[in-house]
């Protein structure tokens, strides 16, 4: 009888828990079809609530200063999209300066190519012999085909589209326009109206989402809020010192437009891992173009390797500290997770809804798995790793053991 009831009851266990998995990478499924989707819409208000996490701590300091809330916001939405005007502006005049340029510099870069044919020429003397008895090879064979124009070698037939007139160029690019400007305008109007109504967005929100669990929502809401906060913050202004020390150093190196890298610099280093080599291979390539010898391109990539390596290794660290848990793998994967499902602007919001993601992970039983695969607190306590590691046959681990027993 007893054998029976256990059978039964290890029948039932495998298939609950099949069913239960079956129905979460059912729901994930679905969220990220409805995520992709719906992208049109979910970009622009995932931009504007981050950035009112951004702007809310200054709302916060003008409120405690006696100011009103519609002033406060007001105040805080023009100075920080002022300045954002300000420095697109900037970017845009420096752009156009830079412009007639372009030519000059390609011809000064064509001849630094040029001059590199002495250290390598041996080996392109190789390369064009050998590519020349190829074609003389095929030459030969091609006098032994039939000509083109037989039953045999029909004349192949293009389709050529025919130039876009200049009122087509005009409209696509007014229509680009407009659509950047529309979307920005929403951005703005949405971070004014959450600015203005947080405290009644995050009550609403805490009613809906944490019907019986007010506390647990109320606190990942305000550990979210704190992370995500800090987070941008913080990476604003390591990515403006960053910038303006770019500007400074191509200044002094000489690099023409030194105001415009050190913009696209702390824009680009929004985005990680990439960003900030996309920004430096451009004044990179700016100083082969405008010097005749080595130094200035070598000065210029000793620039941003010194200062990625500082701002890694002892800006980041220091500012940062633990404050988003997330764990570098989980920020690599959720750079391309998000590039593939929302593009560049999903590359640019990664890390930010990675510590969303996170945080709600660990104030969420169900969605515990969340804070195991993107956090980077240790899994296991320290006995229960080395236990698992010797069950894992971890040599490194017995050699430890073996130390120890032995200066005992």
């Amino acid at each position: 009888m007893h054998a029976s009831l256990n059978l039964g009851v290890d029948h039932v266990a495998p298939s609950e828990e099949f069913r239960k998995s079956a129905w979460m990478l059912a729901s994930i499924a679905v969220v990220v079809a409805a995520l992709y989707l719906a992208k049109g819409i979910l970009v622009p208000l995932t931009l504007a609530v981050l950035l009112s996490f951004l702007l809310s701590p200054v709302c916060d300091w003008l409120e405690r200063r006696r100011l009103g809330r519609v002033p406060a916001v007001l105040v805080t939405a023009v100075l920080g999209f002022s300045l954002l005007g300000l420095a697109t502006w900037t970017a845009v005049v420096q752009m156009t300066d830079l412009a007639p340029k372009v030519p000059e510099y390609q011809r000064n870069l064509h001849a630094k190519l040029h001059s590199t044919n002495a250290y390598v020429g041996a080996v392109l003397r190789q390369a064009t012999r050998a590519a020349q008895g190829i074609g003389q090879e095929v030459a030969i064979a091609t006098k032994t085909e039939p000509p083109q124009g037989t039953e045999e070698w029909p004349f192949s037939v293009r389709v050529l589209s025919s130039p876009a007139t200049p009122l087509e160029l005009l409209g696509g690019t007014f229509g680009t326009l407009l659509q950047v400007l529309g979307s920005t305008g929403i951005v703005i109007v949405l971070v004014v109206f959450f600015l203005v109504r947080r405290d009644d967005l995050r009550d609403r929100f805490i009613r809906l989402v944490g019907r019986g669990h007010v506390t647990v929502t109320t606190q990942m809401l305000g550990d979210a809020a704190t992370r995500v906060s800090r987070y941008l913050l913080m990476q604003f202004l390591i990515n403006l010192v960053f910038g303006m020390s770019v500007a400074a150093g191509l200044y002094l190196i000489g690099v023409p437009n030194a105001v415009l890298w050190g913009i696209l610099a702390t824009a680009l280093r929004f985005i990680p891992y990439v960003g900030p080599w996309v920004a430096a291979a451009m004044p990179i390539g700016l100083s082969l173009a405008i010097s005749t010898t080595w130094a200035a391109p070598l000065l210029t990539i000793g620039l941003f390797v010194v200062l990625e390596l500082v701002t890694n290794n002892v800006l980041e660290p220091w500012l940062y500290g633990k404050n988003t848990g997330v764990s570098a793998v989980a920020v690599l994967l959720a750079a391309v997770f998000w590039t593939w499902l929302w593009g560049p602007l999903g590359l640019l919001l990664a890390t930010p809804l990675t510590v969303c993601l996170l945080v709600i992970g660990k104030h969420v039983p169900q969605l515990a798995f969340l804070d195991i695969l993107l956090g980077n607190e240790p899994v296991f306590e320290p006995k229960k790793r080395i236990y698992q590691r010797l069950l894992a046959g971890d040599q490194e681990v017995k050699e430890e053991k073996c130390e120890k027993k032995q200066k005992e």
